[in-house]
C-alpha cells in the first residue's frame, strides 16, 4: 500500500493459485520454481503439462517486466498496474490466468489500522 501511494513507477499485484501436484492449494513461495522455469529439476513432484503451461505464462510475465518494466505482452491476459487509489486489479495466476478486482480490501485496511 505504501508503494502504491508513494511510487512514481507502476505497481503490479498478483495472487498465485496453482498448487504443486498432489498438494491442496498453493503454498507460500510455490510460484518461484514456476517463474524460474525449473520445474523439471524438482523431482519431488509429478509435474503435469498444465504445470508447465502455468510456468511458461509466469516466465513471460516476469521476463517482460524485467526487460521493460511492464509485464504485459502478446498472447497474455492484460495485467493492469495499481491505481493510486480505489479498487485494485489483481492478476490471478493459474491455468486460467485472469485479472480480477481484489476481494478483500477490508482486510488490508484493517491491518493498516492495527
Amino acid at each position: 500500500e505504501m508503494q502504491r501511494q508513494s511510487s512514481n513507477q507502476p505497481i503490479y499485484r498478483y495472487y498465485y493459485l496453482r498448487p504443486r501436484p498432489g498438494s491442496e492449494g498453493a503454498s507460500h513461495s510455490a510460484e518461484i520454481e514456476y517463474a524460474m522455469g525449473n520445474l523439471s529439476t524438482n523431482k519431488a513432484f509429478a509435474w503435469t503439462p498444465d504445470d508447465y503451461k502455468v510456468s511458461a505464462t509466469l516466465q513471460v510475465y516476469f521476463a517482460n517486466f524485467i526487460k521493460t518494466g511492464n509485464p504485459n505482452g502478446a498472447g497474455l491476459p492484460e495485467w493492469k498496474p495499481l491505481p493510486k487509489s480505489g479498487p485494485v486489479p489483481v492478476l490471478h495466476i493459474d491455468l486460467d490466468t485472469r485479472l480480477e478486482m481484489e476481494s478483500h480490501r477490508d482486510r488490508y485496511e484493517w491491518m493498516d489500522q492495527n
